[in-house]
This record gives C-alpha cells, structure tokens and sequence, in this order.
C-alpha cells in the first residue's frame, strides 16, 4: 500500500465492497405484541414487545423521535418510562425463548464496557416480565448467567528487583 491508499483508506482497487446498513434487510416477521430482544446503541440488549407501528399509529412525537428511516418501534419492558419505547435497527431484533439467545442476551449486560447495576437490574426484571408473558420459568438462567462467581484473574506478580548481596 502506498502513502495516497493509506491515506484515502483503499488499496489499489477502487471498488468497495457493498456493506449491508443499518436496515438493508426486511423487516422481522414477528407479529405485533410478540415478545422479542431488541438493542439500541449503547446499550445491551433487552427484552421488548414487537410493535413495528406505521408512522399514523405511532404518532408525530414517536416519530419525530426515530433517527434513521426504516427503524421499527418497541416498547422495553421494566425499564425507566423515558425508556420504554425505542426505534432500534432491524438487525438487532431477535426472537427470545431460545435459552441459547437468550443467555447471550442476557450477557451482554455483564461485558465491561455495558456493565452497570441498573442495566443489569432491568434486564433481570425484564427477563422475568417477558418470562411470565410467554410462559417460560426465567429464574435457572437469570441463576445461571447473573450469579455465577466472575471469573478468576491472573493475578501479575510484581518482578522483584535483584537484589545484591
């Protein structure tokens, strides 16, 4: 690569290749009120309610609020009320019930950089609302996700400067 790509960012070829956006799949085909995983950024993911309202239904000051066209509304269950509807991307939908997706979902809460006590507090209560409405016993993999031990670190022994006798 020389000094002009490096600079521009392209190697040699001048053809890019075609990065799928934001919403550059269908929408999801859950059905409206159907309970699902949805993220917005910055956040991990939580359980919400599939809504995918037309602009009509939504409203002028739900849809004044969405940043990028062809975003679909949720409403988040147990977060705070300035919370609770949200326009996510349609690749951070995902069904919940697999106790697979589920679990991962539910990690998300635990990484370093989303790790704070109220998210993981409302994925919890989250979980749990979402639990009841489709049926599904929450509690053994909140246990299993929320109250394993962290994992051991390697503590880094401090090298000892040699000494002379």
């Amino acid at each position: 690569m020389d000094a002009d790509d490096a600079s521009t960012g392209e190697t040699g070829s001048t053809k890019k290749h075609a990065r799928l956006g934001r919403n550059d799949i269908p929408v999801p085909g859950f059905n409206k009120g159907e309970i699902v995983w949805a993220r917005v950024n910055k956040y991990p993911s939580h359980p919400a309610k599939f809504l995918n309202l037309s602009d009509e239904e939504a409203g002028p000051k739900l849809v004044a609020s969405r940043r990028y066209t062809g975003d679909v509304l949720v409403e988040f269950l147990k977060v705070p009320e300035i919370h609770r509807f949200g326009w996510v991307g349609r690749r951070t939908i995902c069904e919940m019930g697999d106790p697979q997706v589920d679990r991962q979902r539910l990690q998300e809460t635990l990484q370093k950089k989303m790790k704070k006590k109220e998210y993981i507090q409302e994925a919890k209560e989250g979980y749990r609302c979402a639990g009841s409405i489709l049926g599904l016993d929450p509690e053994p993999l909140l246990s299993e996700v929320f109250d394993q031990p962290p994992p051991e670190q390697k503590r880094k022994r401090k090298q000892s400067s040699s000494k002379k006798r």
